[in-house]
C-alpha cells in the first residue's frame, strides 16, 4: 500500500477535481433549469504551474479575500 502522503495527494487532487465540480454543477443546475438551460464547462490542469516560464508573472496569493494558496 502507498504511503500515507501520497494517499493524502491522491485524495486532495481527487476533492478538487473531482468532489469540487461535481458539487458546485448540484448547486448550479436549479438555477439554469429556471433559466431554460446552459452549459458547464469544466477545466482542470497541474501543468499550469509544472511549466511556469521564468519571465511569467508571478502566480498571485489572493484575489481580494479570496486566497488562492495551496494547502500543503
Amino acid at each position: 500500500m502507498a504511503d500515507g502522503r501520497n494517499f493524502d495527494a491522491w485524495l486532495y487532487q481527487f476533492d478538487v477535481n473531482v468532489h469540487a465540480p461535481f458539487t458546485l454543477i448540484q448547486l448550479v443546475v436549479p438555477i439554469m433549469e429556471k433559466r431554460g438551460g446552459g452549459r458547464i464547462i469544466n477545466l482542470s490542469t497541474g501543468n499550469g504551474e509544472v511549466f511556469r516560464m521564468p519571465e511569467e508573472p508571478r502566480k498571485l496569493d489572493a484575489v481580494g479575500e479570496f486566497s488562492l494558496a495551496v494547502p500543503g
